[in-house]
């Protein structure tokens, strides 16, 4: 990455060049700050949602890094902004993998919706090629191992007679899914919370508007709390608001909060009128409320 920006730089046309580095975890963000030194290179890194939004605000051609898991808000209260339509960008990605592919990438997109991006992956799938385009060149494992460059693996190969019943749902099992490496044990609680927090604003965002359309209710946003005794609440306005803790529980028993919220919008009061249209849209809710009441209190972390 680093020789591709000293190229760059050589050359007058692309020496204006805003360049963004993105990673995904702390030891790549380590390795590149040291190899830009080496090269003579200064890279500044965004410790925070904020300073990244501000770093990339700038026309300047400077380097920047950050994580892609800073394409955010931390607290999901508004979408991620628009930051800077200048042409003049490369974004280089290390590496383009599933986050690439769902919330976090669209909002990386969305800040930087002209940019020129460069992706690097050991481990490409076929969302790759669709979505960031042709491969500029391919490095095999046996031109690694011919090179040097990695060592190579005997090993006897043995097959076993197993196999996946349903390949799909066994791949979706591992979308977009969580890794802790073990420096960050110490802040792995705070680490699966905001992991939580973003799948819950996902897929609760998604429920509410499925059942909003079904039934004709009108909202204006959908926010996620830290709330500790309330699985639900509405405004006046039209916001609803859902705990990340639901995100815990199966999919009736949130959309059972869902319409529970819903109907608030309709009707303020725990009134037969407001139970009879929960019971109308889900004539099941009361095992779904029954198991919040009963079980609830088992959705923590």
């Amino acid at each position: 990455m680093m020789f591709t920006v000293r190229e760059m730089y050589h050359n007058p046309e692309f020496r204006n060049f805003k360049i963004v580095f993105i990673t995904d975890r702390k030891e790549l963000e380590r390795q590149l700050s040291e190899t830009s030194k080496s090269v003579g290179f200064t890279v500044r890194p965004a410790r925070s949602v904020r300073e990244l939004q501000e770093l990339i605000k700038t026309d300047t051609p400077d380097l920047i890094m950050g994580m892609i898991h800073k394409f955010q808000e931390r607290e999901l209260k508004t979408e991620f902004p628009q930051l800077n339509r200048s042409p003049n960008i490369l974004i280089m990605i290390d590496e383009a993998h599933r986050t690439q592919y769902k919330l976090l990438g669209a909002n990386l997109r969305k800040a930087l919706p002209n940019a020129v991006k460069i992706v690097y992956t050991g481990t490409p799938i076929e969302r790759t090629e669709m979505t960031f385009g042709q491969y500029i060149d391919k490095y095999s494992i046996r031109q690694a191992v011919d090179d040097g460059v990695t060592v190579e693996i005997v090993y006897e190969g043995r097959i076993h007679s197993a196999e996946l019943s349903d390949v799909e749902a066994a791949n979706a099992k591992f979308e977009d899914g969580f890794y802790l490496l073990r420096d960050a044990l110490p802040q792995a609680r705070e680490l699966f919370i905001e992991w939580y927090r973003r799948v819950a604003y996902e897929k609760i965002s998604e429920r509410v508007k499925l059942n909003a359309q079904k039934r004709g209710f009108k909202y204006n946003r959908v926010k996620v709390t830290s709330a500790q005794k309330r699985w639900g609440s509405s405004s006046s306005k039209g916001n609803l608001n859902f705990p990340w803790r639901l995100i815990m529980a199966s999919l009736p028993v949130i959309d059972y909060v869902v319409i529970h919220e819903l109907v608030h919008l309709e009707e303020k009061n725990h009134g037969k009128a407001f139970w009879g249209k929960v019971k109308m849209l889900m004539p099941d809710y009361e095992k779904n409320k029954d198991w919040l009441n009963k079980k609830g209190h088992l959705l923590k972390i």
